[in-house]
């Protein structure tokens, strides 16, 4: 289901968790008449932010009036907290913020190490407050531009998603569906695949051989997903196949470049950016508990042992 929903003047206040380039544009979709503020340890990004005028990242566009950032945390209470960082920052920050609103959405993709569980199942233990997973083919740089983008908006409660969604300016698509495990879930399957794609280019090989790959890469993936009860929906939803798409074809994918990177000699390290790294390992674990034959889950895990975390 997509929904256009219908504007609403009331004024929220919207707290983001890290202003990184998905943070950023995730608030310049958000209505003007919303009061955006956002919590950024980066010092030299705040103060680029207020004295420029612009972003640090895309020094073309302008900071919105209604933009306010800081390094301390701010006061008072907020209609929504958006979580934008590296997922292995994602339970700190939670504990940390999640009494500042009484809706949290999650926009991090990433699965928590120690916890072995996904945000949105630690979250639900931890607080009755609605939780919303978003997930979609959606770039940083190109919706931080404008023009129609979609997403879908997970959670037990659709009204909560709908909230979430009346959020953002009239281009934006919602898709509502009740699996945030499935969202969560294939949020971090489809940069596994996405390194094993930028492997294969970097190794030569030819559209054909990419796309049998590919296909079968999706099949290991649903595979995994179906044994930990994600929907078959799901895995056709905006965040399960556009997602999957948009992330193994496109250059502009950070874990695509890595697998490139390392087919060719040139990588050997990455940062808490590229999230496949993390999540190769995890994917091929749930494998091997529930007795599916993954070979190129493996074979990604096998590509990224010479990498190491910088």
């Amino acid at each position: 289901m997509y929904n256009d929903l219908g504007l609403t003047n009331k004024v929220k206040k919207i707290l983001i968790i890290g202003a990184g380039l998905f943070g950023a544009a995730i608030g310049l979709r958000l209505k003007r008449e919303n009061e955006i503020y956002f919590y950024e340890v980066d010092k030299k990004r705040v103060y680029h932010w207020r004295e420029e005028g612009s972003f640090d990242f895309w020094e073309d566009i302008k900071i919105p009036a209604n933009f306010k950032i800081s390094t301390e945390m701010p006061e008072g209470k907020f209609d929504f907290l958006f979580l934008a960082l590296p997922s292995k920052f994602l339970v700190e920050s939670f504990e940390k913020f999640n009494n500042k609103s009484k809706t949290i959405v999650i926009l991090s993709k990433g699965f928590d190490p120690d916890e072995k569980e996904f945000p949105y199942e630690i979250f639900s233990k931890k607080t009755t407050k609605e939780i919303v997973v978003f997930g979609g083919p959606d770039f940083a740089s190109e919706i931080a531009r404008g023009g129609v983008f979609g997403a879908t908006l997970a959670s037990s409660s659709s009204e909560a998603s709908e909230e979430v969604a009346k959020l953002f300016d009239e281009n934006f698509k919602a898709q509502i569906i009740n699996d945030p495990l499935g969202v969560e879930f294939l949020g971090i399957a489809k940069n596994v695949a996405a390194i094993f794609m930028g492997y294969l280019k970097g190794k030569g090989k030819s559209q054909s051989e990419k796309m049998f790959y590919l296909t079968k890469m999706f099949d290991e993936i649903r595979q995994i997903g179906i044994k930990i009860g994600v929907k078959n929906e799901t895995f056709f939803s905006l965040a399960g196949f556009g997602d999957f798409v948009l992330t193994t074809l496109s250059d502009k994918s950070r874990n695509k470049k890595l697998g490139f990177l390392i087919s060719r000699g040139e990588q050997e390290n990455f940062d808490e950016t590229t999230e496949g790294v993390h999540s190769a390992k995890i994917l091929l674990e749930i494998a091997q508990k529930n007795n599916l034959n993954t070979p190129l889950v493996a074979k990604t895990v096998d590509i990224l042992s010479c990498c190491r975390y910088k």
